[in-house]
């Protein structure tokens, strides 16, 4: 297979491949994903280093009847006309298959030399909501709502501020005879 590019900071893509290995490797290999190790899969991909929680291996025959189509439109967010144009192959798909996900790569840019059990179905985009954000009609939310206070308040002079210290000294010298003959 040709090697793959895959851009730095890339986001928001879906790479699915047949997995052509027996049942026991195949599962070996979703143990090690499920177990955080990431040699098994970066040594079939063909790369040094992923990110093992962006990697699914699962056995198209446990989706039923959603199906992988359904698995990635439904379940992951791929666009559904993307999805559509290749239906036909998804649900063909047998086995085994592993979708490895944009943030697999943790923003590094990767080539990808997949191994010879690896077959490249498609790579489709993930839907990006839509977020409309409007103005909040509470005069709450405006803008320097308050009055702005242009000197900050001097602090207070004279006897009562003479008479505050030295009431805080009494309490203080009262609670430290109470600790000592306590």
């Amino acid at each position: 297979m040709a090697a793959i590019d895959i851009p730095a900071n890339e986001q928001g893509k879906i790479r699915v491949f047949s997995l052509s290995l027996d049942e026991n490797a195949a599962r070996a290999l979703s143990d090690s994903r499920k177990a955080g190790s990431e040699a098994e899969v970066a040594a079939m991909l063909g790369t040094d280093r992923i990110d093992p929680t962006f990697v699914d291996v699962i056995r198209t025959d446990d989706l039923d009847e959603i199906g992988l189509a359904g698995y990635l439109t439904e379940g992951n967010g791929a666009v559904p006309a993307q999805i559509e144009r290749d239906r036909g192959k998804l649900s063909a798909l047998g086995g085994w298959a592993l979708i490895v996900y944009s943030s697999a790569f943790r923003g590094k840019a990767r080539t990808l030399h997949p191994a010879k059990e690896l077959t490249l179905i498609g790579t489709y985009d993930e839907e990006r909501l839509e977020r409309k954000i409007s103005p909040i009609p509470s005069e709450a939310a405006k803008p320097y709502t308050g009055s702005p206070q242009m000197s900050p308040v001097t602090p207070p002079r004279g006897k009562p501020a003479n008479t505050m210290v030295i009431v805080g000294l009494a309490v203080l010298l009262g609670l430290l005879l109470f600790w000592a003959f306590a």
